[in-house]
């Protein structure tokens, strides 16, 4: 397999912190296919096959491509800080 270019690499590291920083915030349907995609996506691109080992196969993409010398990788874009939701005040208990 080739070795994925670091930039992508560091894009979908990024994307994927984000997408389960927002699925653990506000857990949604939405929000579960976001983070199947982007692990998929992940594993596909590292050729793994658990998230797990794709992350480990990022980090080493990343770091041989320091050892190698390459130009430092631009930083992507800053992720906006999840807003914290305000407690809510429990609804009326129902009758069963």
């Amino acid at each position: 397999m080739l070795t994925p270019d670091p930039r992508e690499v560091r894009t979908l590291l990024a994307r994927y912190a984000t997408v389960r920083i927002e699925h653990a915030h506000r857990s949604t349907p939405a929000s579960q296919r976001k983070l199947a995609d982007v692990t998929y996506t992940l594993c596909v691109t590292t050729g793994a096959r658990s998230i797990g080992d794709a992350l480990a196969a990022a980090d080493a993409v990343l770091a041989q491509s320091q050892r190698l010398g390459d130009a430092p990788v631009a930083p992507v874009a800053p992720v906006a800080p999840v807003a914290p939701v305000a407690p809510t005040e429990p609804g009326p208990a129902r009758a069963a």
